[in-house]
């Protein structure tokens, strides 16, 4: 799905060396006995699944510093030992109740931490969710942030892990908002049932990338609306997410070719099968694409392979009809109002935002930052509250080890 230059591509494998490398080897990878809490409102069950050592969270760090000098900001001093636990929990989609599931990421050191909820971006494959695949870099780092003094939650979202039976609906405000949070809410409850000295001091942010980006401002938007934790808002980190759902659909379809297209399939298809839309997937797609999707979409095929088995050029893999007509035509109606209802309006924020996307991301495109930042300037929101960072030379894929740098070292100093 995304292109990356050698150097950035270079990075990435030294940064998943550097952060998977101290799991794997000097993890406890006992699994415990699942610890069975179905008294909860939201806690289902959660169970360790292994456990990072301070002495190599801070070679870590302290390697990856040698890339991006600027983590260096970040305070080491303090280190804890992290367990990490997959959690099982209560949410739902189209209101039935959903079992979902997610990572949980505890210092071992006693002590009083905010929590950090991490959105990941667009993912297919089951084996990519974060409760399957722990060592993933971005996982990793994550959970590596916890022994700094955070309380990580980091959901699968519905579709992956305990609830991999069901096609993940793809950009779906309510089931999203509902997953990110109801996580948020079981790892309180373990808090205060688990023998630990680590609590929570009541403070909240979220973080993520892509659709990770998308989620995290949908719910940190949800949350101030209605704060269903009772846990203080303090900020959400946003990189390259798509916030104006229409737009983006436009943007694709004015387009000759467009690098990943499998993300209009995959919100048409999932939309359909959850029951939120009620079309076919030949209204949009060429029927030789249309008979494809489905069995693509399997929960096995990762994006990548996605990508490469439908087509770049627009006119081939969408209708013709879907090109010209989108925006007007009574036939598309269903799917502009499911791209309405799940984009994302600026608000009156009362926490903090950063917003960061780079300069050559052609993927999801830079005006979505700039456009909702403006929407929010247009509300009277400076940048004491919101703030914008554009990024040089760097596209969708390689924007996301600076952003996540640049996000750690954003939060930690509101800490």
């Amino acid at each position: 799905m995304h292109s990356y230059t050698k150097h950035h591509h270079l990075n990435l494998c030294h940064l998943f060396l550097l952060f998977t490398i101290p799991l794997v080897l000097h993890s406890c990878k006992d699994q415990d006995d699942e610890t069975q809490k179905s008294e909860h409102e939201t806690l289902v069950s959660y169970q360790k699944v292994s456990s990072v050592a301070a002495q190599n969270i801070q070679g870590a760090f302290a390697l990856i510093s040698i890339v991006y000098p600027e983590i260096s900001k970040l305070n080491f001093s303090n280190l804890s030992d992290v367990e990490i636990y997959k959690v099982k929990y209560k949410t739902k989609l189209n209101n039935n109740e959903v079992i979902a599931s997610g990572l949980v990421c505890i210092p071992k050191k006693a002590g009083s931490y905010p929590i950090i909820s991490f959105q990941n971006g667009t993912n297919t494959s089951n084996a990519g969710a974060p409760s399957e695949n722990i060592t993933n870099e971005q996982f990793a780092l994550l959970e590596n942030l916890s022994g700094m003094g955070y309380i990580v939650t980091i959901p699968d979202y519905i579709g992956f892990g305990a609830s991999n039976n069901i096609l993940h609906p793809y950009y779906h405000r309510e089931s999203s908002d509902a997953s990110v949070i109801n996580l948020i809410k079981a790892c309180q409850e373990i808090l205060k049932e688990k023998p630990t000295e680590a609590t929570s001091n009541g403070k909240l942010s979220l973080l993520g990338y892509s659709q990770g980006g998308w989620a995290t401002l949908s719910a940190f938007k949800t949350l101030e609306e209605n704060n269903t934790t009772g846990l203080e808002h303090v900020a959400a980190s946003c990189g390259a997410g798509a916030y104006n759902l229409t737009d983006v659909a436009k943007h694709i379809l004015s387009l000759n070719t467009y690098n990943s297209p499998a993300y209009l399939p995959y919100f048409i298809e999932s939309h359909l099968r959850n029951g939120l839309m009620n079309t076919s997937l030949t209204t949009y797609f060429n029927k030789v694409y249309a008979d494809k999707i489905p069995g693509l979409l399997n929960g096995q095929t990762n994006i990548g392979s996605i990508n490469s088995a439908l087509n770049d050029t627009i006119s081939r893999l969408m209708t013709p009809e879907m090109i010209q007509g989108f925006a007007t035509d009574s036939k598309f109606a269903d799917l502009r109002n499911e791209l309405l209802q799940n984009s994302i309006d600026a608000w009156n924020v009362k926490g903090k935002l950063l917003f960061v996307h780079g300069k050559s991301d052609t993927t999801v495109p830079t005006f979505e930052s700039e456009n909702i930042v403006a929407k929010f300037r247009d509300l009277g929101v400076d940048e004491t509250k919101v703030q914008l960072v554009l990024l040089d030379g760097v596209n969708h894929g390689s924007g996301v080890l600076p952003w996540a740098v640049k996000s750690l070292v954003w939060l930690d100093g509101l800490k």
